[in-house]
């Protein structure tokens, strides 16, 4: 599935309604709500697809996060590449890249990569989540 910053990931596309995407997955789901620093998420979470949707409050997509499969940006395959090409190739397309240890984020593409075994004895740790978001979905955080 090839990422369209702020557009779509494969045929998931942000402009679609939560009923749609749902119809369009087409697997059961849990629906729940997360909260963050008093910031709520609302979201579906596709067991089979192994995929987390979050929403807003009125169910406009926020933001697409993978645990599993062939997300693609540039022709890399973001799940399959060990974490550390990862900042440096990301880094050369977003100067204001934020790395956070395991975390990275890029507000000018809309992805964020978290490998929570990177920078223990595993040197070539690989990602385990890959977050497309909207446009300024992380603006509050900031």
């Amino acid at each position: 599935m090839t990422i369209v910053p702020f557009v779509s990931v494969g045929d998931l596309f942000f402009s679609d309604s939560r009923e749609s995407l749902r119809k369009k997955l087409n697997e059961g789901f849990r629906a729940g709500v997360k909260e963050f620093e008093g910031i709520k998420d609302y979201y579906d979470l596709f067991k089979k697809s192994d995929l987390m949707v979050a929403y807003d409050k009125d169910d406009n997509i926020n933001a697409f996060e993978f645990y599993k499969g062939d997300v693609i940006f540039n022709g890399i395959s973001l799940l399959k590449e060990p974490y550390i090409n990862l900042i440096e190739i990301f880094s050369k397309n977003d100067p204001g890249l934020v790395v956070n240890g395991t975390t990275v984020t890029s507000n000018k593409l809309g992805i964020g990569l978290n490998a929570p075994y990177a920078g223990t004895e595993d040197e070539d740790a690989f990602v385990e989540s890959v977050i497309v978001f909207r446009k300024g979905y992380y603006d509050v955080l900031l």
